[in-house]
């Protein structure tokens, strides 16, 4: 079963087709604002929202891997008449996003990936997502909340910051800790993607957050680097969730790249 919202014109007469993952341990609401602010400046633009297995109406699946989902992803979107997107994805997102290119490269007009990686887990990194994942099998989703918050929020008033908190608290914790745990275990299987980057020719978009203290900016500038054709931006006082902190400078960014992107 394929659960995709969607945003902006739904019919084929759509200028482009932007499909956008979502980070961990969330869910597409998290894109909710972004979105908003993409169909503002993008007339015309279509955007589509799938879920990561076991999150809001998603089945869960077991020892998934980034693979699979790719091609999760491909049969959900071919199932609605989309044979080639901008894919874009923050954080976890942004792993499936590059699965997604390297096993569907022909399907992609442009990549965005912000707050991400091409790089695979240092082995302590690696052990530190299992023993996340077995936490959150005793503990459940009060886990995700103590683990990544704290590091993924940045905020520019303590107004800010306390409602920011809140959803993101609510967003976690309506997830079902054994599809985070499962997340977490594909993650920390996932391989180095930099290759992928190197043999894509279409438009690559990697974003940073100046302030992201879960993946250092360093990352996205190796992204850039190894793509062809790469653009690079460095939001800051951005955190972790930089589309989530910031929707509308993101969002500017974004609908930049995109009017540069093919249909």
């Amino acid at each position: 079963m394929f659960t995709l919202e969607q945003f902006g014109e739904t019919s084929s007469a759509a200028s482009h087709t932007v499909v956008l993952l979502h980070a961990f341990p969330l869910d597409r609401s998290m894109w909710h604002n972004t979105a908003r602010g993409l169909i503002a400046k993008l007339p015309g633009v279509r955007i589509i929202l799938p879920n990561t297995y076991g999150a809001e109406g998603l089945a869960a699946s077991e020892s998934w891997t980034m693979q699979r989902f790719a091609e999760y992803l491909q049969d959900a979107l071919r199932s609605i008449g989309i044979m080639r997107c901008v894919l874009g994805g923050c954080s976890m997102g942004g792993y499936q996003a590059l699965a997604f290119a390297a096993r569907f490269s022909d399907s992609v007009a442009g990549l965005i990936l912000s707050n991400t990686k091409s790089t695979a887990d240092s082995p302590e990194a690696a052990r530190d997502r299992i023993a996340f994942a077995d936490e959150l099998g005793t503990r459940g989703s009060i886990v995700a909340v103590e683990r990544v918050l704290p590091k993924a929020l940045v905020g520019q008033s303590v107004y800010e910051e306390a409602e920011r908190r809140s959803l993101l608290e609510a967003m976690i914790l309506r997830q079902d800790p054994h599809s985070l745990a499962e997340a977490l275990l594909a993650m920390e299987a996932r391989h180095d993607t930099t290759a992928v980057l190197r043999s894509l020719k279409v438009p690559v978009l990697a974003i940073a957050g100046g302030a992201d203290a879960i993946i250092d900016a360093s990352e996205l500038v190796h992204v850039s680097a190894a793509a062809r054709n790469s653009t690079l931006h460095i939001m800051p006082g951005a955190g972790h969730l930089a589309p989530f902190d910031q929707p509308e400078p993101w969002a500017t960014i974004v609908a930049e790249f995109i009017a540069g992107c093919g249909k």
